[in-house]
């Protein structure tokens, strides 16, 4: 009778340590989630602003080269 009830107490341990370890385990995999959905959030915003001061960077090229094209005809 009492190996019986310590199989018992024994089985019903391990289930609530399997139970604590998979509580654990989703937990780090929703910090990871977050943290995943972060890196690219923060990545997207960098490739936007890139393109943004890429785009500006070539009109105020194109500006500054269409003002230097009537000087540079003059000079010639």
């Amino acid at each position: 009778m009492l190996n019986e009830i310590i199989k018992e107490y024994f089985k019903l341990y391990l289930y609530k340590f399997y139970i604590k370890i998979h509580k654990k385990t989703t937990q780090l995999i929703k910090i990871h989630n977050t943290n995943l959905i972060y890196i690219i959030l923060h990545f997207s915003i960098n490739i936007t602003y890139l393109v943004i001061l890429s785009g500006y960077s070539l009109l105020v090229n194109e500006k500054l080269n269409i003002f230097n094209y009537p000087s540079s005809r003059i000079y010639i």
